[in-house]
């Protein structure tokens, strides 16, 4: 596995055992967790992770069947569950296609399984992981793609690097001309503007020309 990907796994997993906190001085607005003081907000009378607040109103909106059998009513397991929920689903949707592999597969798929078992219906959530994994592992066509993918960024690099240098050159270039300029204008301060026609021409130049 990618270390990248072990690494999105393994913050995944700490994120979830972090939302398992007690809760203490519960006040009007926002309260105070007993890890380090993370302020918690509210969500329709539920004490949540602020951060949360807008997660759970997208998911009410688009999703209201996920809390439909959601019956929970001590405060303290409503506010980790809540969070164990956004927890899951904000890292889940930050997934690129590239980072999925089977072990991310197996691993949401438990995490849904324990969800649903909380009261959530993560139906939506399922779904989705389920289409992921058919359109990674079905087919060839996502390894083809991410295989020019890569020819195409190794082009980008070069095309990148060339241009980088292209534009020293073409400032090189100009600093020449202008050298040159300057040259020629002695040249014809000094012989004339014959000098400079013959300098830039043939050393027959104008010499039959016609008058």
């Amino acid at each position: 596995m990618d270390m990248g990907v072990q690494e999105k796994h393994v913050l995944h997993a700490d994120k979830v055992r972090n939302s398992v906190y007690l809760i203490e001085g519960i006040g009007n607005d926002r309260l105070t967790s007993s890890r380090g003081g993370s302020n918690l907000g509210l969500w329709r009378g539920h004490e949540v992770n602020s951060e949360f607040v807008c997660l759970l109103n997208r998911i009410m909106n688009k999703y209201p069947e996920t809390f439909e059998s959601f019956a929970i009513k001590n405060k303290k397991f409503c506010t980790v569950m809540l969070n164990m929920l956004c927890t899951s689903v904000n890292d889940f949707i930050k997934f690129t296609m590239t980072e999925v592999d089977r072990k991310m597969i197996a691993e949401y798929r438990d995490v849904f399984a324990d969800l649903k078992i909380l009261g959530f219906d993560v139906s939506w959530l399922a779904g989705r992981l389920n289409y992921i994994e058919h359109l990674q592992f079905s087919h060839p066509l996502l390894t083809e793609l991410y295989a020019l993918d890569g020819h195409l960024n190794g082009a980008r690099s070069k095309l990148q690097y060339l241009q980088t240098h292209s534009g020293d050159t073409e400032i090189r270039l100009q600093d020449l001309q202008t050298l040159r300029d300057e040259k020629m204008q002695e040249i014809e301060k000094a012989f004339g503007t014959l000098g400079t026609k013959l300098v830039a021409g043939c050393i027959g130049d104008e010499l039959l020309s016609t008058p």
